[in-house]
């Protein structure tokens, strides 16, 4: 699909309302700049450390999306949500699959009051195990959402970061790049 266009469907599925939760309109400036500077920031601090780019993906867009809305309506902050009927709990893993999103890899960084894109991005990146999931070779796509309570006027970020099945890097390439050149290995 043409960034544009997974552009255009992220910037869409930030406009989603849901009672007790709002999201930018779908023209406004503000959403696509959200997408935008998240989508640089990652790609300034991959690049920076010779990884690959990453990409938007709208299935990941959706996800992340969704899940923001479902932290800013039900007032909680977390990963995992456990939930009733036969789907049991929603994880990362679970909400990208539900979006069509065939994953080998999948992660996830939350955050919760940044006003921005910018601190959002930099709360995850000071953060050890948010910043592992940025830099990550294993990582090809990406996906952001964000959603505000109504009530509290809080902002809830989510960044979804995979590897669809057929992408992800071999072996040998992923230890290179994770652990540097090891002698003991043979790649």
């Amino acid at each position: 699909m043409p960034a544009k266009a997974v552009l255009l469907a992220c910037i869409f599925l930030l406009s989603i309302v849901a009672p007790g939760a709002t999201a930018p309109a779908p023209s406004s400036a503000a959403s696509r700049s959200d997408l935008e500077q998240i989508e640089r920031l990652t790609n300034q601090l991959r690049t920076g450390r010779g990884l690959a780019p990453v990409h938007l993906d709208a299935g990941l867009c959706r996800a992340a999306a969704g899940h923001a809305l479902d932290m800013a309506q039900n007032h909680y902050f977390g990963h995992t949500r456990r939930t009733t009927g036969l789907f049991g709990e929603s994880t990362p893993g679970s909400r990208a699959s539900a979006e069509g999103y065939r994953w080998s890899f999948i992660a996830e960084n939350i955050a919760c009051g940044q006003q921005t894109a910018p601190s959002a991005f930099l709360a995850w990146a000071s953060s050890r195990p948010h910043y592992r999931n940025l830099v990550s070779p294993a990582v090809r796509e990406l996906g952001i959402g964000t959603a505000r309570n109504r009530q509290t006027n809080r902002p809830y970020w989510v960044m979804m970061l995979g590897s669809r099945q057929e992408s992800l890097a071999p072996p040998s390439e992923f230890l290179r790049a994770t652990f540097g050149p090891v002698s003991a290995f043979s790649f």
